[in-house]
């Protein structure tokens, strides 16, 4: 989280608790969040905000690269956007449950990817500028309910 406030800080950007408090859900849950779930988790903390602000700070961090856009299942049937902490040091991709909509990070190999990548552009002819993979299936969690 030092990171943050010292990036916040260098670029002369102002700490203010509902900005401070949005970065910590992202930094220290690493989840994938709608608008409507910031609130709700900062007013279960006694923050209180309204929606129109959540959306102006959620607008700040993604255009200053502090959060990012998730496009990925659960948003499909969804109208709410989703935002999830950009961690430059470590890339990532999802899985998704199908039953639960819950998301998981997973770490795949980039070399491997990045081999892929090429080659898929030597046989295609389409300029890769961007890879982001998803997982569908069933958690662990939801596996046992349906086992039961």
């Amino acid at each position: 989280m030092e990171n943050i406030l010292s990036k916040f800080k260098m670029q002369g950007y102002r700490i203010t608790t509902i900005r401070l408090n949005i970065m910590s859900i992202f930094y220290l849950n690493k989840g994938i969040y709608s608008a409507d779930e910031i609130l709700g988790l900062l007013k279960k903390e006694s923050i209180n905000a309204n929606k129109t602000t959540i959306y102006r700070e959620l607008d700040f961090l993604l255009n200053n690269k502090f959060l990012v856009e998730v496009n990925i299942g659960r948003l499909k049937n969804s109208k709410s956007k989703l935002y999830e902490y950009n961690d430059e040091y470590f890339h990532h991709h999802h899985l998704i449950c199908s039953k639960c909509s819950k998301v998981q990070h997973i770490k795949i190999n980039e070399e491997y990817l990045d081999k892929e990548k090429n080659r898929i552009e030597h046989i295609s002819d389409f300029k890769i500028t961007n890879k982001f993979i998803e997982f569908s299936g069933v958690c662990l969690e939801c596996q046992n309910k349906l086992n039961n």
